[in-house]
């Protein structure tokens, strides 16, 4: 058998990394398992290879902090890029914006707002996990639509992702509930953005394969490697944190990620905003008249297709349209 010496050499060459004894025994702990004296298995060095990512932004990113205490630790770069990305296929809306629903930088009045946090609001659902599900849309659908039909109605009702997912291409079997929701609402732009906040909750898409995601533990983030947005997540609010104005993120990637399955993203920078969160959020409009035509609007942004039931009901308990 190899000495472990020459293990960790070997290691060293292919991942660029040079574990000392107490690294390794550290890293052991980590793990919460034991390797016997020379042998090195595929769990430590890819740990090892995160625990050299996370130590390389904590000291490139101000503001911000990263651990590898999360269910990404032992994934590759390239696995957790393909889990993120999933089934997840951005396209342009088909429809050009409204003028009015272009707001790129923020206005004086909206860098001076003390801040909107909904997950204070009893309409805020509970953080979820998609699991091995590629299917971040309907997450992020799903939390847009029971916060605005509580708003409405005052009774926040638990939808179904995973009916959404199977109602994507037949809802023949699904379970009919009325939403109090319209339309969707397509908007660009920081500002407009804000505005949206401040009556509801906000569906945006961000560029999420990366290791400032996969590995973020805590504070504002105020850089992104700049890729195309490949992720959707639920804006819910705004604020200041230790100095610097955000937009507060609601991931679905389970509480323990990030602060409790939150995330804060610098705002105020302009263009598609911080990791693209401006670049097209998307909410659905709230009406006292049941509705499913959020369903049909959201397709040609989500790049999925529903059938619309009697096109006055949603397609079950949990889901949205």
């Amino acid at each position: 058998m190899k000495s472990i010496a020459c293990l960790l050499l070997a290691a060293s060459a292919v991942h660029g990394l040079r574990l000392s004894a107490e690294e390794k025994v550290d890293l052991e702990a980590k793990l919460h398992g034991s390797l016997e004296d020379g042998e090195i298995d595929d769990e430590l060095l890819r740990f090892a290879t995160t625990q050299k990512i996370v130590d390389e932004l904590n000291e490139q990113h101000t503001g911000a902090v990263f651990s590898t205490d999360n269910q990404f630790a032992l994934m590759t770069e390239d696995e957790f890029a393909a889990f993120v990305k999933g089934s997840f296929q951005h396209e342009a809306p088909k429809r050009q914006l409204r003028g009015d629903n272009v707001q790129l930088a923020l206005t004086p009045a909206q860098q001076e707002a003390t801040g909107v946090d909904w997950t204070t609001n009893k309409c805020m659902s509970p953080v979820r996990s998609q699991g091995s599900c590629g299917s971040c849309w309907s997450f992020a659908a799903v939390g847009a639509v029971e916060a605005a039909h509580c708003l409405v109605t005052g009774s926040l009702v638990d939808f179904s992702e995973q009916q959404l997912v199977s109602c994507a291409s037949s809802c023949q079997n699904c379970q009919k509930t009325k939403v109090s929701v319209g339309k969707s609402v397509d908007i660009q732009g920081e500002s407009a953005l804000q505005s949206a906040l401040d009556k509801q909750p906000v569906t945006v898409v961000v560029e999420a394969s990366n290791n400032v995601w996969r590995n973020y533990k805590s504070g504002v983030v105020q850089s992104c490697p700049g890729a195309q947005s490949d992720h959707a997540v639920i804006a819910v609010g705004y604020g200041t944190k230790d100095g610097q104005q955000h937009f507060k993120i609601k991931n679905s990637w389970g509480t323990g990620w990030g602060e409790q399955g939150y995330m804060y993203l610098k705002r105020g920078g302009g263009g598609k905003g911080m990791c693209n969160v401006a670049e097209l959020p998307s909410y659905p409009s709230m009406t006292a008249l049941p509705s499913c035509g959020v369903c049909r609007q959201l397709a040609s942004f989500y790049s999925f297709t529903c059938a619309i039931i009697d096109n006055v009901l949603s397609c079950i308990p949990r889901a949205y349209l």
